[in-house]
């Protein structure tokens, strides 16, 4: 369930909430017994909760006319799904009930502020002002689990709004509170939002709990410094995506070195193939489960240079199922150290799912069956291969077809060109792959499920 501030901003403040509570309570309390006046701390609400029965005693039935006595407590994760369900049937109308007392005001902040998006500009300026005061009825930031912040540009941007913008999330950054966020998403857009050396600590306040951060737009903001600042104070993060033309590498790097991702997303034009030679050495290369690289500007001979053909591999023979064992255990050597064997880079040995894209060519475009066979010899264990490629693609034909099905455990092999569905995609493609071929590609491991275009393994 998301919230927003909509709700917030048109109910009433919350220092007019407490004041109206703190009457209602004193009048409640004036009119009471003196012997029931007994303190109560409104941090959970009691609720009625049977009495646990005894083996050894023999409880007296209660008349009807008499009410049992319970006593007990519901946990956070109960009243979430108490309001969860109230919000399904009363909608935006459930922030009128924040009204209702102090008791009912405490238990439904946690609901509210679980989940934030920020759709507009206001917006962001309202939630910064609410986090920076003093004066809090509740702690809000400790509540909030997920934060998704759009920034779109706007019909008329001007540079003062940019660095109003700026100024904002280094604000929000800044906000020194005991934070228990999970994810984290920005989708930024504005062109005049510059880059800074300041966001090398953007993370610092809140990343500590971070499983989750998402980056998308085509902001300078979105740069490496920033992507830096993950790896340096989200040293929990599993789940990663960026997708900038303005992240280079040296950020990712120090992400992929210091955080046990298991899910990586990089759409990075600068990104090159050096660089996901990178990640394969560092910490993330033991916990990657799954890796998706799109439109990043890979080619041939990084990959060749740095990744030697693993035991068991020929660059024209398949090996035999006999040496499959070894290939999962061995390691590549890098070029540098291949004559003296004293350096080792590890597998990616937990990677199941692999997903590339390249939905257009880049000049020149170096990456050929070759260089991705190679990347591939890096994945032993992987179950799911997706390429997403263009009509100027080099990489798929029949031959490297066949190969990755009788070198790969795979369950499910697809390849996708983005502006055909039939064979042959184009007149003038590179994509040497036939019917034919497919079939008898197929024969190696008649139970995978492989996807051509319109040829389907299962259907064909």
């Amino acid at each position: 369930m998301t919230s927003s501030l909509k709700g917030i901003e048109e109910s009433p403040t919350l220092q007019q909430v407490s004041q109206e509570d703190q009457q209602v309570d004193q009048r409640s309390f004036d009119t009471q017994p003196e012997q029931q006046g007994e303190e109560v701390v409104l941090q959970h609400s009691i609720v009625a909760l049977p009495l646990p029965a005894s083996t050894s005693t023999t409880t007296q039935p209660t008349s009807p006319s008499e009410p049992q006595q319970f006593s007990g407590y519901l946990t956070d994760n109960v009243w979430y799904e108490v309001f969860r369900q109230l919000h399904c049937d009363l909608g935006e109308y459930l922030y009128s009930c924040l009204l209702v007392n102090t008791q009912f005001f405490r238990n439904a902040v946690p609901f509210f502020w679980r989940d934030v998006q920020i759709t507009y500009f206001s917006q962001l300026t309202s939630f910064v002002r609410i986090l920076e005061s003093k004066n809090q009825t509740l702690p809000y930031a400790r509540y909030i689990r997920t934060i998704y912040i759009t920034a779109r540009t706007p019909r008329t941007p001007s540079k003062t709004r940019s660095a109003e913008l700026a100024n904002l999330l280094y604000k929000l950054a800044s906000i020194d509170v005991n934070w228990r966020l999970l994810s984290f998403t920005l989708d930024l857009d504005w062109r005049d939002c510059g880059e800074s050396t300041i966001w090398t600590n953007f993370f610092a306040k809140f990343g500590k709990h971070l499983e989750h951060v998402a980056l998308h737009g085509s902001s300078p903001f979105l740069s490496d410094a920033l992507s830096f600042s993950i790896g340096e104070f989200c040293p929990n993060l599993k789940f990663l995506t960026l997708e900038s033309r303005y992240f280079n590498g040296y950020g990712i790097l120090n992400i992929a070195e210091k955080c046990p991702l298991t899910e990586l997303s990089i759409w990075c034009r600068q990104v090159t193939s050096s660089v996901i030679f990178s990640i394969i050495q560092g910490r993330c290369s033991q916990t990657l489960q799954r890796l998706t690289i799109k439109n990043c500007d890979l080619d041939d001979k990084p990959l060749l240079s740095l990744i030697t053909t693993p035991e068991g591999y020929d660059d024209d023979n398949i090996p035999n199922t006999s040496s499959n064992e070894n290939i999962t255990r061995t390691s590549y050597s890098s070029s540098s150290s291949y004559k003296d064997n004293s350096s080792k880079i590890s597998l990616l040995p937990k990677l199941k799912s692999f997903y590339f894209i390249q939905s257009y060519a880049f000049s020149p475009n170096a990456l050929t069956s070759s260089g991705l066979l190679r990347l591939l010899s890096t994945c032993p264990n992987l179950t799911e291969l997706t390429l997403v490629v263009s009509n100027s693609s080099k990489i798929v034909n029949d031959i490297s077809i066949e190969k990755i099905i009788k070198r790969l455990p795979l369950d499910s092999f697809e390849i996708v060109n983005p502006y055909s569905n039939q064979l042959p995609f184009h007149h003038l493609d590179h994509f040497d792959v036939t019917v034919e071929g497919l079939k008898m590609a197929i024969k190696h491991k008649p139970d995978l499920r492989l996807r051509v275009g319109a040829f389907d393994s299962m259907i064909s």
